[in-house]
């Protein structure tokens, strides 16, 4: 995501969808130095790149060089510098990718950022709350196995903190996930095939991902046999012709994790996991490798596409 740079190292910071700079405690990028106005700028996702304004600050903002006349748009491009009053240090734009999920840590300030829109908190370590994009119900926040929809602005508790959720609206997406809310479907993900090849004694799980146009042999890790199991309910469940698609493969929560011999917490971690790994190998809308029922403490591999062999 896009991301200011301040020279000499001493300030990074991630850019939300809307991130508004100056002195007062209301800015998202609040700065003390006593030349930057209560309300300085703002710097704004425009859909296609990055633009800042100049919110009639007293000592004014300069971008490459040249001072920005106040309320009008200027475009901000990856190493632009950026001087927020007549002096202190410059700030530079160092990456102009669009924005993704964020979550800012009300306690200390910290931000947690994640490009691939699965986000993470309080860490990808314990994850027991996991924000991401689904193409029909936008974005969603998961915690333990309830599924609500989260908006910009909500403040989600987990490991004793607060987190104020920074999500960009549809109109604001871009890249990946802009391409998956566009469709407004699950079907590209229908399309993903899945193969999974286990040894006799169980211990041993490989696992290929696969598209019309491309194969990625995912390597193997100890989620892989918690997606087997999801899978051979949906396999199961297929069997039986007088089911409806809409019900083959649902398991309650807690249930999957009896029968993986995992605590419920530790669960969700492997599924979290599952998802970065198939996001990481380049799957676009990971989100959807596993289905969560709101209301319903539910889940399920979320593709029917699926085989498995013994090695």
């Amino acid at each position: 995501m896009g991301r200011l740079v301040r020279e000499g190292g001493d300030g990074r910071h991630p850019l939300g969808v809307r991130t508004l700079v100056g002195r007062s405690p209301r800015c998202t990028l609040q700065l003390t130095d006593r030349v930057v106005s209560g309300e300085h700028a703002v710097i704004t996702w425009s859909g296609q790149g990055w633009t800042l304004r100049d919110l009639a600050s007293r000592n004014g903002t300069w971008v490459r060089g040249e001072r920005v006349q106040a309320g009008v748009e200027v475009a901000l491009g990856a190493g632009d510098p950026v001087r927020f009053g007549s002096s202190g240090s410059p700030w530079s734009l160092d990456s102009a990718s669009p924005p993704g999920p964020c979550a800012v840590d009300l306690d200390d300030g910290t931000e947690h950022e994640s490009p691939d829109g699965l986000l993470a908190l309080p860490d990808a370590e314990h994850a027991e709350v996991v924000v991401n994009h689904h193409p029909a119900s936008g974005w969603l926040v998961e915690q333990g196995a309830e599924t609500a929809p989260a908006s910009d602005g909500d403040v989600v508790e987990c490991a004793g903190r607060r987190f104020r959720l920074e999500l960009p609206a549809r109109s604001e997406l871009a890249g990946p996930m802009a391409r998956t809310a566009d469709s407004n479907t699950g079907e590209a993900f229908d399309a993903l095939a899945l193969e999974f090849a286990v040894s006799r004694d169980e211990e041993y799980v490989e696992l290929v991902a696969q598209l019309p146009e491309r194969t990625v042999t995912l390597k193997p890790r100890a989620h892989h046999y918690a997606l087997l199991t999801l899978a051979r309910l949906r396999l199961k469940d297929a069997a039986d012709r007088s089911l409806p698609s809409s019900s083959h493969g649902w398991v309650h929560h807690d249930d999957l994790a009896r029968m993986l011999g995992l605590e419920p917490n530790v669960l969700n971690v492997q599924i979290f996991r599952a998802r970065k790994q198939l996001a990481a190998a380049g799957f676009e809308d990971a989100a959807q490798l596993v289905e969560r029922r709101p209301g319903a403490r539910q889940l399920r591999l979320g593709t029917g596409r699926l085989r498995v062999r013994t090695l």
